[in-house]
């Protein structure tokens, strides 16, 4: 179900959810409990409570939004195993608690490009707060690096979906990224169906 309080599943989320299965697949990496940030419709945190028949939290700040996402999950038999967080980004989070996986679709168009590059089914039916990511379309990507940081467990990993043409930014953002002895060790940035960059792989250091 989607509704004009959410944003519309497309292909890109697709490749960042096969991304994110190839890679624990590929490390063997175990999840217990994972977060989907900016959740939206709950798509993203539907498939990994079904995939990994994990626990997931499911943040966002839109309670419309959040109310699709209960829907959804009820639709797909896994409310017992995602709960939903009214929170911008991590403000309401427990500061003692980590996760291994975060994954993150974030507002990441440009101001101006919404109005005047965005397909107008996108611009006039789409939420607003789930595509505005400030005049360059990066400021809740800068946020989520500082935040996200704090709340990964030792070697784990944050996977997020931003815009074509931010693939050098978002990764320099991220590379720079040091706080409390916690860093991003290993930065990719992969290409999607189109030969674009499209989604973010960082790993945290093994901290102690």
């Amino acid at each position: 179900e989607v509704n004009n309080h959410v944003l519309i599943p497309r292909p890109e989320t697709e490749f960042l959810l096969e991304t994110v299965l190839h890679y624990l697949n590929k490390q063997d990496f175990s999840v217990d409990c994972c977060v989907d940030l900016c959740c939206g419709s709950g798509v993203i945190a539907i498939v990994l409570a079904r995939e990994l028949n994990t626990e997931v939290l499911a943040i966002d700040c839109s309670l419309e939004a959040l109310a699709v996402t209960k829907r959804n999950c009820r639709k797909h038999n896994v409310d017992d195993r995602v709960k939903t967080l009214c929170s911008d980004l991590f403000a309401a989070v427990d500061h003692s608690t980590v996760y291994q996986l975060i994954v993150s679709n974030p507002p990441y168009v440009r101001r101006g490009s919404i109005e005047h590059e965005l397909d107008a089914e996108v611009a006039d039916f789409e939420p607003q707060l789930a595509l505005d990511g400030g005049l360059d379309g990066l400021d809740c990507i800068r946020r989520l690096a500082i935040e996200a940081v704090q709340y990964l467990a030792p070697s784990g990993l944050f996977v997020m979906e931003f815009g074509a043409e931010q693939g050098q930014r978002v990764n320099e953002i991220f590379l720079d990224i040091h706080s409390g002895g916690k860093y991003f060790e290993k930065v990719d940035i992969l290409k999607d169906y189109s030969g674009r960059d499209r989604v973010l792989v960082a790993q945290i250091n093994a901290y102690t």
